[in-house]
C-alpha cells in the first residue's frame, strides 16, 4: 500500500484567501487600522504632556505654574482616555471583522468540501479535513492578532518616539533608529 503525502497549501494562497476575505469587511478593518494609529499617536502624545508638567512643578513657582500644570494635566488625561477609547473601539472592530471572516472563511471551505462524492464523505479520511477547515478559520484569528495587536502597534510606536526623539535631537532620534533597525534584523537572521 502506498503511502499518502500530504498536500501541503502554499502560504501565499492562504494569505490571498486571508486578505480576500478580508477586503469584504474593509470598513471593519479600516476602523481597526485607525484605531490602532490613534491609540499609538496617543500613547507618543501623553509623555510630552507628563514631561511638561514635571518641568513646570521643578521650575521655581511664578504665576502661570498652577495654569501651565493644569492645562498640562488635562491633556494628559485627555491623551489616557483617547487611548482607552481607541481600544475598545479597536477590540469592537477587531472582534467583528474576526467572527465574519473566519465564519466566511469556515463556509466557503465547507462549501468545497460538500461538493464531493458520497464516497469521499464515507472515508474516515473526510473527518480530517473538516478539523483542517476549522484550523484554517482559527489560524487567522491567531495572524490577525499577531499582525494587527502586535507588530503594528510596536512599529507605530517605534516610529513615533523616534519622531519625538528627532525632534528634539537629530542625532538621539537617528541612533534609536538605526538601534531599532538593527535590533528587528538581528532578531529576523535568529528566526530563520
Amino acid at each position: 500500500m502506498q503511502r499518502e503525502f500530504k498536500k501541503i497549501a502554499p502560504a501565499r494562497d492562504v494569505a490571498r484567501a486571508y486578505w480576500r476575505h478580508t477586503m469584504y469587511y474593509k470598513w471593519h478593518f479600516t476602523a481597526a487600522l485607525a484605531s490602532i494609529g490613534f491609540i499609538q499617536l496617543a500613547s507618543v502624545i501623553a509623555p510630552l504632556f507628563l514631561r511638561q508638567i514635571i518641568n513646570t512643578l521643578a521650575a521655581p513657582a511664578t504665576p502661570q505654574t498652577f495654569h501651565i500644570a493644569a492645562v498640562a494635566l488635562i491633556g494628559f488625561s485627555l491623551a489616557q482616555l483617547g487611548t482607552w477609547i481607541g481600544w475598545r473601539f479597536e477590540m469592537w472592530a477587531g472582534t467583528q471583522a474576526c467572527a465574519k471572516i473566519m465564519a466566511d472563511l469556515t463556509k466557503e471551505g465547507l462549501s468545497y468540501l460538500l461538493g464531493h462524492s458520497y464516497q469521499f464523505f464515507s472515508n474516515s479520511f473526510s473527518g480530517a479535513l473538516t478539523r483542517r477547515v476549522g484550523r484554517y478559520s482559527d489560524s487567522y484569528n491567531k495572524l490577525w492578532d499577531s499582525i494587527l495587536e502586535a507588530i503594528v502597534p510596536a512599529l507605530l510606536y517605534a516610529v513615533g518616539i523616534t519622531a519625538v526623539l528627532a525632534y528634539q535631537n537629530i542625532w538621539l532620534g537617528l541612533g534609536i533608529a538605526v538601534a531599532a533597525v538593527l535590533f528587528i534584523s538581528l532578531q529576523w537572521v535568529m528566526s530563520h
